[in-house]
């Protein structure tokens, strides 16, 4: 993945995530962030 599609998407969820008041999704949007920030370590 290139750096700014990371960006992108990462912002995306966290948009997501601020608009989604239901828990279940926010769960979803921080194990996304999380599977993210795995990604960028393993770089």
């Amino acid at each position: 993945m290139k750096k700014e599609k990371l960006d992108e998407l990462l912002w995306k969820t966290l948009v997501m995530g601020e608009i989604t008041s239901d828990d279940n999704k926010k769960q979803e949007v921080s194990n996304i962030e999380l599977q993210i920030m795995n990604k960028i370590n393993d770089c």
